[in-house]
């Protein structure tokens, strides 16, 4: 993980403690909902979690069937078979790899249950409620973000820089996850606000010459990633910050108003 400091302050405030209050942006697109979508998966050679995990992607992939939007089944598959928690990176990617007409918005797990088949393979099974988003736009070209200086390994104690070049006037929204799934929204924060990045303007983070953004690990080898969101308007984010949350937050934007960039790292303890 990694911490703001400020010193002109002397305070520590850790990023996975940062509360949000804002609310939730959808344009006014279709939304279909979706009851009793029932998927399973076989617990072999996966943990009880991943299981499930992937019962829920299936059940996602079932709902983006029923609501009309089959023609994008194939990517989602990619998309969804990577967002079990297990790797980030691929499901982030596909923000910008992947064009969606349509997005599991929210879902709800209706009922849950553990069984045996008659082989005796031990099962996950679930039963999903979801919303699916219907898009009508697709992605802007022009509309992107340059991130530079972010490395692949950094020591612990060691603090991140980088500079931003936004192609058009936007507004960023920066999170962050670690290996053991805290997360945070790094900017806005207390010390640098929300405001329009304007055309072809570098900006340097961290913005605010009194804080530092300063890498902290206890483990020997850490994986934390960063997820740029860049909008054309400025959409606040509602919830506490967690996966299920930003993917929500992120679907809810439609594709012609936003663009995604990811960046994986790793943090070395002190001791490598």
């Amino acid at each position: 993980m990694f911490v703001l400091r400020s010193r002109r302050y002397g305070k520590k405030m850790p990023a996975v403690f940062v509360l949000l209050l804002f609310s939730v942006y959808c344009a006014a697109q279709e939304k279909v909902k979706v009851q009793g979508l029932k998927a399973e998966c076989i617990i072999s050679n996966i943990t009880p979690e991943q299981a499930r995990e992937r019962a829920l992607a299936e059940a996602k992939r079932e709902a983006l069937r029923r609501a009309g939007v089959s023609e994008i089944v194939m990517s989602a598959d990619v998309l969804y078979s990577s967002a079990d928690g297990t790797d980030m990176k691929q499901a982030f990617n596909s923000f910008s790899t992947i064009e969606l007409t349509g997005e599991v918005l929210d879902y709800e797990i209706v009922s849950e249950n553990k069984r045996t088949d008659q082989f005796g393979n031990f099962i996950v099974e679930l039963v999903v409620d979801a919303t699916v988003i219907k898009y009508e736009t697709k992605a802007d070209p022009e509309f992107d973000i340059k991130v530079d200086g972010v490395e692949e390994f950094y020591k612990e104690g060691t603090n991140l820089q980088f500079t931003l070049t936004p192609f058009k006037d936007g507004y960023l929204r920066l999170f962050y996850f670690d290996g053991n799934k805290q997360c945070a929204m790094i900017y806005p924060n207390d010390f640098e606000k929300s405001f329009l990045f304007k055309k072809d303007v570098v900006v340097k983070f961290p913005m605010n010459s009194n804080i530092e953004y300063t890498m902290e690990t206890e483990k020997e080898r850490e994986e934390n990633y960063l997820v740029f969101v860049y909008t054309k308007k400025d959409i606040p984010f509602t919830d506490e910050v967690n996966y299920k949350n930003l993917m929500k937050w992120i679907n809810g934007i439609t594709p012609d108003q936003r663009i995604v960039r990811f960046f994986a790292f790793i943090i070395r303890g002190s001791g490598n």
